[in-house]
């Protein structure tokens, strides 16, 4: 519909059937993500078995990207998005790639809880980076403290600590 030169589209409400979960939106988040394909990323509490998560609203409809407790396949472990809601939300990529930073329980790496950047592409989680594994020319990840901030064409980078020094990569 236009309304004053430009297009609105709803793309998400309370109420509504939350993809890829037995449950709707119970409470819509404030902070929002947005490319240059207006594809809009945005975390929502989901009421039923899902408590919170990370959706992907395009034309063609909404994307589950990530939801509390998911496994994540090529690092073990479930994410768990915290105690704050408003952490749930993660960069977009103009090819709709997503990046969000989770906490991991139970992750095969050596850290029991601990913190990762996972990427969402084609239907897919994958981990980028993870606390407590070891990176060619970075060194070990202690904590993933704040990010990931992506840039328009998928470039990602994030705040981290390792040996007591905060860096970004």
């Amino acid at each position: 519909r236009r309304h004053r030169g430009c297009i609105c589209r709803l793309a998400g409400r309370r109420g509504e059937p939350a993809t890829g979960t037995d449950g709707s939106f119970s409470q819509i988040w404030k902070e929002l993500s947005l490319n240059d394909s207006g594809q809009i990323l945005f975390s929502a509490e989901v009421s039923g078995s899902a408590v919170r998560g990370l959706f992907r609203w395009a034309p063609a409809g909404i994307d589950r990207i990530a939801v509390q407790g998911e496994a994540v396949p090529d690092i073990g472990g479930t994410v768990d998005f915290g105690f704050r809601p408003t952490s749930v939300i993660g960069g977009l990529s103009n090819a709709g790639d997503v990046y969000l930073n989770v906490h991991l329980v139970g992750a095969a790496n050596g850290a029991g809880e601990s913190g990762a950047v996972l990427r969402y592409s084609k239907g897919a989680l994958s981990t980028i980076a993870a606390s407590g594994r070891s990176y060619p020319g970075i060194g070990t990840i202690d904590a993933i403290k704040q990010g990931p901030w992506v840039a328009l064409d998928g470039t990602v980078t994030f705040r981290d600590r390792a040996g007591g020094i905060e860096r970004i990569i």
